[in-house]
């Protein structure tokens, strides 16, 4: 009876032990996808919560002036943080109070275009 039972035992286990396997495995590979997928929801939604926060700060009607800012954060990230020099808001001042577009003068003129991001950002980071 006693060999009956411990080869019963050894059965049951053999059965057994691969399902309680096959089960947990397939419980941490769910868990595994869907904790990646929902960080990577989270960071999008983050991102574009930064983004559409960036873009209501510039207070700004022209999509492109907001792609002309944001290339200009991505290209020059070091620059953006630097302190506007009097000569920068001499030269923005300049530009602004004399007729024609902005835009089209800040395209170019590199000095002009660095000034202007700059004063955007500092007047963005008040509010």
């Amino acid at each position: 009876m006693r060999k009956m039972k411990s080869k019963l035992f050894f059965q049951i286990s053999i059965i057994i032990l691969p399902i309680f396997a096959l089960i947990t495995a397939a419980v941490l590979i769910v868990v595994y996808f869907s904790s990646i997928n929902s960080f990577l929801e989270a960071q999008n939604d983050y991102m574009r919560n930064a983004i559409n926060t960036t873009y209501q700060k510039l207070k700004s009607d022209d999509p492109q002036e907001y792609v002309l800012f944001l290339s200009y954060l991505e290209h020059h990230p070091s620059v953006i943080e630097e302190p506007m020099t009097d000569e920068e808001m001499l030269l923005y001042t300049e530009a602004a109070d004399s007729p024609g577009s902005i835009q089209e003068k800040i395209q170019n003129s590199e000095e002009l275009y660095k000034a202007w991001a700059k004063l955007e950002l500092q007047y963005n980071q008040q509010f």
